[in-house]
């Protein structure tokens, strides 16, 4: 069995422990949550902020983007194929099909142009996101292609992989640029600080590291979590670094300092993707346990969970503007939420 199924395995029966307890115990969420959370805003069917749901209705979403100008999202998927929909009505535009194996990560450039994808077919392919048409397809992986981030310039794209690396290309001609070394498993996830200095990568090693962009040098290594780190988020001032783990938690680091300011707890299964509002007031996780929660970024209290999905919630993202965001899951559909 190779590492992507065992993987695969696993999330599957997180998503289903965590589906049976939602279903016969409601009450579990309650008593296991720290007394800090429990003040947090409820969703009911009465003040829900959930705007739109749509998807293919076939196959689980893995990933989501939005376009600079918000009125594209971008869904990576389980079925090999990349979907650009209109974020406000949902329809489906293009798909976008060339990948041989699931399609774990989308992101699109500053300027609009570019979307790029990284898939469990070892390749990252590079989109002109206007027409969808293939521009480059990236070869030098060797396993599957966990995640990509394009840099704030849009002059870089970086894929983290299996293979334990992470590879920098020229988000332009799709040339290589070098590979960082320094996990000693997968690489879950990448991202880019929006002062474009330094990316931050977290692996299924449970550790989160910090690497020079302009270098490729290595300048230091969080750890603490417990399990292995699934997505990687800086906050809009580039100073914090969120990192969300298969161990439930959420951890907070001050990246000037390189310290721990705090740790998040109140999913009750892993935390698989991680968002920060353009504003760096609100954190957004999704998870096995089937929900989305808001965070408040400043002190960490949770602000409100939204519970509209019915499995695993592999992915979020916030619009350029903040005013809403877009939740991607395992339970074939997309839904764009309002942030209150």
């Amino acid at each position: 069995m190779t590492l992507k199924q065992t993987s695969w395995n696993r999330v599957i029966a997180l998503a289903t422990a965590a589906t049976a307890i939602t279903t016969l115990a409601p009450t579990l969420k309650s008593i296991s949550a720290p007394a800090t959370i429990r003040d947090a805003t409820p969703i009911t069917a009465q003040n829900t902020p959930l705007l739109r749901t749509f998807g293919d209705k076939a196959f689980a979403v893995f990933g989501v983007a939005f376009s600079p100008d918000g009125q594209v999202v971008a869904s990576a998927s389980i079925e090999d194929t990349i979907k650009l929909w209109n974020a406000n009505t949902g329809e489906l535009r293009y798909t976008l099909s060339v990948h041989l194996g699931d399609v774990n990560s989308v992101a699109t450039s500053p300027d609009g142009e570019i979307l790029a994808s990284g898939s469990d077919d070892t390749t990252v392919n590079l989109w002109n996101l206007k027409t969808g048409q293939l521009r480059h397809t990236l070869f030098r992986h060797t396993a599957s292609v966990e995640s990509v981030a394009i840099s704030p310039n849009g002059q870089i794209v970086a894929s983290g992989s299996w293979d334990n690396t992470i590879i920098l290309w020229n988000l332009q001609t799709g040339g290589y640029i070098r590979t960082l070394s320094g996990h000693t498993d997968g690489v879950n996830s990448v991202a880019f600080s929006p002062d474009g200095r330094t990316l931050a990568s977290g692996s299924i090693d449970k550790s989160v590291k910090l690497w020079d962009v302009g270098t490729g040098s290595l300048l230091d290594t969080f750890t603490g979590h417990s399990d292995w780190v699934s997505s990687v988020v800086f906050s809009p001032d580039s100073r914090t670094l969120a990192s969300g783990s298969f161990d439930k938690t959420i951890k907070l680091w001050d990246v000037n300092e390189r310290r721990l300011l705090n740790t998040l707890t109140g999913h009750s299964f892993a935390v698989h993707a991680l968002a920060i509002s353009p504003d760096g007031r609100t954190l957004a996780s999704g998870s096995d346990d089937t929900t989305v929660k808001l965070w408040n970024l400043r002190n960490g209290r949770l602000l409100r969970t939204l519970s509209d999905h019915t499995k695993t919630v592999f992915a979020v993202a916030f619009s350029p503007d903040g005013r809403t965001l877009a939740s991607g899951s395992n339970d074939l559909s997309i839904k764009i939420w309002q942030v209150p």
